[in-house]
């Protein structure tokens, strides 16, 4: 997303682990043009009680997360597009680690699982929290209005 308000970004590696599967992993930055510094997505989010915190990719690069029951709750029942069948109930009953950053394309603040065991990586979709969702969950005012602004 290149505003207006939110600048977000994210990157994607991939590496060979040995086995017959790839790995990967993703950073997500978010940042606000107006006030010139990172968004703090605990903030913007004060209805889904948000933990933020770092977690270290396989490279050793820092990432930004958050967590909360109430957004793993959210996960869960959101549909995800192009799973696998066998995925299905891979995640349940588990709070997950997440990153997350604002879309333009799909109007939403997108949230994908962070650092899941290899065994299950591939079940770990990304998917969007549509403005109702956000709405929903107290999103700040500006965010929701850069959303709709796309």
């Amino acid at each position: 997303m290149a505003g207006p308000g939110f600048l977000s970004l994210v990157a994607r590696d991939d590496y060979f682990c040995g086995g017959a599967h790839p790995d990967g992993g993703a950073l997500a930055l978010v940042f606000d043009l107006r006030a010139g510094r990172s968004v703090d997505l605990v903030k913007l989010l004060p209805g889904l009680n948000l933990k933020g915190g770092l977690d270290t990719a396989a490279d050793g690069a820092r990432v930004g997360t958050i967590a909360s029951a109430e957004l793993s709750a959210l996960y869960r029942k959101a549909p995800k597009r192009g799973l696998d069948p066998e995925c299905k109930g891979a995640l349940d009953g588990q709070d997950q680690t997440f990153i997350a950053w604002p879309d333009a394309q799909s109007g939403g603040l997108v949230i994908e699982p962070e650092n899941l065991p290899h065994v299950i990586a591939a079940c770990g979709a990304d998917v969007t929290l549509d403005t109702d969702a956000l709405k929903a969950a107290q999103a700040a005012p500006e965010l929701s209005q850069a959303l709709r602004r796309k």
